[in-house]
């Protein structure tokens, strides 16, 4: 056993490195094709093939008629009033797709235009047709129309039709272009009139609403109380409303003032603070006047101070007379101004007119009040003095403090008249002020109504600005064409481009022979035989190690050596012989594999049954020993044996027996196995037959007693040689594919033999066995017609310095399978010569008992 797996481990590194160049190549059997090769094996065919499609292209093309093309290049270009930059009316080339320019020339619209703007049913071939018939007629495959530039979107077009006749092509292919340029004028002009008739539809609809709305605001200015100046809006309330709201906040801090005047001048009064001090202090609120003044004052009569300060305390203006002119005046100018602008009829003069008639009945309040006072003031101002005097010696003036007393008496009385004065115009004031509030909330709804028409009017006429400047734009480019069609090359005379013998013929040729090679192909993909032992290795990615002719039954006389042999061992009986050559070469291609001295094990099998793998095993066991190395041919197969027939051996000890004596303790083993091994009348070759048919081959062949002999064999044989059956008919061989050195598949030559040789080399392959080649059988016979004829030698097989068989080693002899190959014939002198021999041996032969093979030696 530890010899068997030191043999294993010492193949592993070659069998890896030849197995790692199978794996990158194509799988076994797969559906890869060599299109070169089946072009090349199919050459005659696919030249017929090529010669008939230039019959049948010449034929074709003297059946046609003559064919005539015209043609014409032109551009769309733009007029020069499309390039105004006018939003909403581009249909020049900005706002088109010109990849669709195409589609619509060939439209039918388009095309029965031409027919009509070209007569063309004038034309032998339109001839009594409609315009729609016409159009047909042209829009098939005759008329081509595409750009004629290389980019993508390009403005030159051109158009081109095929005819019998040369002038119908030209008038073709002219009227197609006038239509066109015709048919997109007409449009241009339609897009623009149809927009000039939107534009004014929609000026009108504005205009109309922008009347309708300055009417409406027209009376709404008439109803309403507003002022209008321009396009300002006034409420003439609610200014006025704002002037006594100013007015008042005056008169409220006048009253604020005077009466924190008189508040303190009372608690100074109160807290009897010297009169001087107190007077000083109005003197310098009335901003009282210099020293000198003061002097003169004093010397004075009471009655001429009083007069005096009469006159000091009596304003410029009285009450009245300041609301005239900051409250009635203003009113009245502003009447005279609204009556010059809107009319004594409009309702502001009314309101302005009972505004006046109100001051001026306050203003009269006001005077009767200020009258009443000032007479009261003046009879207390009178009496005071004449009190006063009734108590002045007339040769000392008056004591100071009384002089100070009288002073600040009357300055009070002049703040209680100034605090009454203003009482009364604030009433006023107030009262105008919460009367043109009234007023002014009235007309707020007014004056939001009048925004909404100034607003409303402004959007209109800026729309209306906008479509009246649209509509001038418009009629300016209404003198344009829009796109147009500039012709580049006209239409000529038709010229002939149709038929072509040149294109015929390729034509011809071309699809003649693709039907040739589709049928080349068809046959090789049908073909399940093999033709060459390129096929082969090829298919199965193995070498060919040798080929092996038929082998004819030997005529065996009477008394002659082995004459119980076989009479297919050809090494045997004719062993200078062609055939016994083949087998040699496969005895050299065996050793060239061995070099290493590994494969001293050899399994010989084969995919189906009757391959003649045993016949193989036999004569290659023979050329073996033949060259004087020991060599062991046993019978793995036992089921049906045939290496004890073949050899002419019978021992009911054999391969069966053999594995059930190898016990791993069994003592004198060697001894035993030699009973089952025979030696045959081939020097150095011992034969191990199968023996008795045993119920359980496949777990012998699978036990490790199979392994122990094969170790114990090993040492007495230079060579194994182990026939096995089938590896599709039962699991036997495939169970020694991977215990032995190297497997042989023998493959005869026979139909639809393609599949069982791929499944049989994947089933090797899954098995990791290294095989080192196969051998093909049968070469020659019925079966194998057709194989080797793909080789430079018709009628022989022939290898020469070229091939190799795998393994870098190179025939370089030749061998053929003719009955009149004189190399390998016998003069008929030397023949007479091996008869006598064979003579004298048959009286000398002894059946000898089996011994051990050292006695070959």
């Amino acid at each position: 056993m530890n010899q068997m797996q030191s043999q294993d481990e010492t193949r592993s590194p070659d069998l890896a490195d030849r197995r790692g160049r199978e794996m990158a190549a194509s799988p076994v059997g797969g559906g890869h094709l060599d299109y070169a090769k089946v072009a090349w094996n199919a050459r005659y065919l696919l030249a017929l093939g090529t010669l008939i499609g230039l019959a049948v292209g010449y034929f074709h093309f003297t059946r046609q008629p003559a064919m005539y093309r015209s043609a014409a290049q032109v551009q769309i270009v733009e007029s020069l009033a499309r390039n105004l930059p006018v939003d909403g009316l581009d249909t020049g080339l900005k706002g088109r797709n010109l990849g669709d320019e195409a589609i619509v020339m060939r439209s039918e619209q388009i095309l029965r235009r031409a027919a009509e703007l070209g007569e063309l049913s004038t034309a032998p071939e339109f001839a009594g047709m409609a315009p729609e018939q016409i159009a047909a007629a042209i829009g098939d495959a005759s008329l081509s129309i595409g750009s004629a530039g290389s980019s993508i979107g390009s403005s030159v077009f051109q158009i081109q039709f095929n005819s019998t006749s040369p002038s119908t092509s030209q008038r073709v292919v002219q009227a197609v272009t006038d239509a066109y340029a015709s048919h997109l004028k007409e449009q241009f002009r339609n897009v623009g009139q149809e927009t000039i008739d939107l534009i004014q539809t929609a000026r009108n609809d504005v205009l109309a609403k922008l009347d309708t709305l300055e009417g409406e605001f027209s009376d709404f200015k008439k109803s309403s109380g507003l002022i209008y100046r321009g396009n300002d809006t006034t409420s003439i309330h609610r200014d006025n409303a704002d002037r006594f709201m100013a007015q008042r906040q005056d008169l409220l801090i006048q009253k604020a003032k005077l009466s924190s005047l008189l508040s303190s001048t009372r608690k100074a009064m109160e807290e009897e603070q010297p009169y001087e001090a107190i007077l000083m202090a109005l003197n310098s609120s009335f901003q009282a006047t210099d020293d000198a003044a003061a002097d003169f004052t004093r010397s004075m009569s009471p009655e001429q101070k009083w007069e005096l300060e009469k006159i000091r305390s009596k304003p410029l203006l009285n009450a009245g007379e300041r609301m005239r002119q900051e409250s009635l005046l203003p009113l009245q100018l502003e009447r005279e101004s609204l009556v010059d602008t809107v009319g004594r009829d409009h309702p502001a003069i009314d309101t302005i007119n009972k505004r006046i008639a109100l001051i001026e009945k306050t203003i009269e309040k006001v005077e009767e009040n200020e009258k009443r006072l000032n007479a009261e003031l003046d009879e207390a101002m009178k009496a005071a003095a004449a009190e006063a005097s009734s108590f002045q010696n007339p040769d000392e003036d008056l004591e100071p403090r009384n002089r100070a007393m009288e002073q600040v008496r009357f300055a009070v009385g002049a703040l209680r008249q100034e605090m009454d004065a203003l009482d009364s115009e604030l009433t006023v004031v107030s009262d105008a002020y919460e009367a043109e509030m009234t007023q002014a909330r009235a007309e707020s709804d007014s004056e939001i109504r009048s925004a909404q028409f100034v607003r409303e009017i402004d959007r209109q006429q800026q729309l209306y600005d906008r479509i009246v400047a649209r509509l001038d734009e418009v009629n300016l480019m209404s003198g344009g064409d829009g796109l147009k069609v500039f012709p580049l090359n006209t239409a000529k005379l038709g010229y002939q481009f149709a038929p072509s013998m040149p294109k015929s013929l390729i034509l011809g040729g071309l699809l003649g022979g693709m039907l040739a090679f589709g049928l080349a192909l068809l046959r090789e993909m049908s073909d399940r035989s093999y033709h060459s032992a390129r096929d082969i290795a090829e298919h199965t990615r193995l070498p060919i190690i040798g080929h092996v002719p038929v082998l004819k039954p030997h005529k065996v006389e009477p008394g002659e050596v082995g004459e119980h042999l076989d009479s297919r061992l050809v090494t045997f009986f004719s062993g200078k012989g062609q055939k016994a050559e083949a087998f040699r070469a496969i005895r050299t291609a065996i050793y060239f594999s061995n070099q290493s001295g590994n494969n001293q094990v050899l399994q010989m099998t084969s995919s189906t049954p009757s391959d003649g793998k045993s016949t193989i095993a036999a004569n290659v066991a023979v050329a073996i020993a033949q060259s004087g190395r020991r060599v062991l041919l046993m019978d793995g197969d036992l089921r049906r044996p045939r290496v004890g027939k073949v050899m002419g051996i019978e021992n009911d000890k054999g391969t069966a027996w053999a594995i059930e004596q190898c016990e791993a303790d069994a003592a004198g083993l060697d001894d035993r196995i030699q009973a089952a091994i025979t030696r045959s009348v081939v020097a150095n070759l011992s034969v191990m037959t199968a023996g008795e048919r045993p119920d359980n081959p496949s777990e012998l062949l699978s036990s490790p007693n199979f392994d122990r002999l094969l170790n114990l064999l090993r040492k007495q044989y230079d060579m194994i040689i182990v026939d096995t059956p089938p590896l599709l008919a039962v699991s036997d061989p495939a169970n020694l594919a991977s215990r032995v050195d190297g497997v042989i598949l023998v493959v005869r030559l026979r139909k639809n033999i393609k599949p069982a040789v791929a499944q049989a080399t994947r089933m090797l392959e899954t098995l990791d066995a290294n095989v080192l080649g196969i051998v093909v059988n049968g070469v020659g016979s019925r079966a194998a017609r057709g194989y080797g004829k793909s080789s430079e030698a018709e009628g022989n097989y022939n290898y020469g310095s070229s091939y190799q068989y795998g393994y870098g080693y190179s025939y370089g002899y030749s061998y053929g399978y003719r009955e009149n190959n004189s190399y390998y014939e016998e003069d008929d002198k030397k023949k007479g010569k091996d008869r006598k021999k064979a003579q004298q041996i048959r009286k000398a032969a002894v059946v000898a008992p089996p011994t051990s093979p050292a006695d070959d030696v």
